[in-house]
């Protein structure tokens, strides 16, 4: 487990630019017809600047003359109103296009999947092409049909109904421009040679893949920290595999609830907590293989497990009030003012409890502290 430690200086979000570079000449060819055109706003620059924030709702592939010739007939004091409303009326026009549009990209990715990698993710943001090159590459193999054009939510607009989960595109191959049925080995290794010297494809142009690594399984007894809508901490007394190396579990709250969550939003994990010296003290009869249904959930679940949850949360609590003067340090320590720093929990922990060798409780109250300090500290994918 890894964080990123970042000067505070420095906070920004990076998803603000992404419309800028797809957007820019469209608009400035739109807002040019528009202040061309006789009208009594002609020359006003907050109409201007209306405008072009009213354009991001709108494809690159509309019709901008008609855009203009609609303008030209507001008048300046009904501007703000009727632009308005012009724009909230064009989304029945806009989904074929979509559609269409989105067909092509769903035909381009079949057609180039042996070159081609495409990983699709539930985000908050728009969707969108990581950099310029991959636009200009994947703009020729779709003949520009591919839907890249993000879609923002202005004025009640609402997003088409593949849009609600947006994606990204990554890839670690030249993509061609077509594959027939003819496409063998010798075509293959034709677009390897091309990409050892297209500098569109040169490592440091390329938005790096994901690193597929082997998870470890978490198993029933062991303690987790999870992060979906919230943050909610217990013992797991379920689980059962699921498509993508994943699990599904059943993890037991404080509170005696039960709560089910997927392994991918647990962020940490004790293992053998059941074991554990902790629930020794409040559990007599552990529980056995037999005591598992074939869903893979524990029965009968003894009361104890949640008064010793209850006592290990306490015992938490206490580690945590007890360090706070050497976790408040931790930033300062270890922050580069002019980068980001990479360091690891067991490092963080031995800092803040002045030990070479950290124990598991130490470790666990490092991260409660990480995570509950997410202006200075934020995961890595390690």
């Amino acid at each position: 487990f890894l964080v990123y430690m970042i000067p505070i200086h420095d906070a920004w979000y990076a998803n603000s630019h992404i419309h800028t570079h797809l957007r820019y000449q469209f608009e400035q060819d739109v807002v040019q017809l528009v202040l061309d055109a006789q009208g009594p706003y002609k020359h006003d620059l907050e109409t201007r600047e209306m405008i072009i924030e009213m354009l991001s709702v709108v494809p690159q592939n509309y019709n901008v003359q008609k855009t203009a010739e609609v303008a030209e007939t507001i008048d300046k004091q009904e501007a703000s109103v009727r632009l308005k409303e012009t724009f909230e009326q064009l989304e029945e026009p806009m989904q074929p296009m979509f559609e269409h549009s989105y067909r092509g990209y769903e035909d381009l990715a079949a057609r180039s999947r042996r070159t081609m990698k495409v990983r699709l993710r539930k985000t908050g943001r728009h969707g969108y092409i990581p950099s310029r090159e991959e636009l200009i590459q994947l703009t020729k193999a779709s003949q520009g049909r591919c839907a890249v054009s993000g879609i923002k939510g202005h004025w009640g607009l609402q997003r088409p109904s593949f849009f609600k989960s947006p994606f990204d595109l990554d890839f670690d191959h030249k993509i061609p421009i077509s594959l027939g049925g003819s496409f063998g080995l010798e075509n293959l290794q034709e677009l390897k040679e091309q990409d050892k010297v297209d500098p569109l494809f040169l490592e440091n142009n390329i938005t790096p893949i994901e690193r597929l690594v082997d998870l470890p399984l978490i198993q029933i007894g062991d303690y987790v920290e999870a992060f979906t809508n919230g943050q909610y901490s217990g013992m797991v007394v379920g689980q059962k595999r699921s498509s993508g190396g994943l699990q599904q579990l059943t993890v037991l709250l404080r509170n005696g609830k039960l709560f089910e969550v997927r392994s991918s939003n647990v962020a940490f994990c004790l293992k053998d907590f059941a074991k554990s010296q902790q629930v020794a003290q409040t559990v007599v009869d552990s529980f056995s293989p037999q005591d598992i249904d074939a869903n893979g959930v524990l029965q009968n679940i003894s009361p104890a497990y949640n008064r010793a949850i209850q006592h290990y949360q306490r015992t938490l609590k206490l580690n945590k009030g007890l360090a706070h003067q050497g976790l408040e340090q931790l930033h300062k320590h270890f922050i580069h003012p002019d980068k980001e720093t990479q360091v690891s929990l067991d490092e963080l922990a031995a800092h803040a409890f002045k030990t070479k060798q950290p124990s598991t409780l130490q470790r666990h109250v490092t991260f409660l502290h990480l995570a509950s300090d997410n202006i200075h500290f934020m995961p890595t994918l390690d």
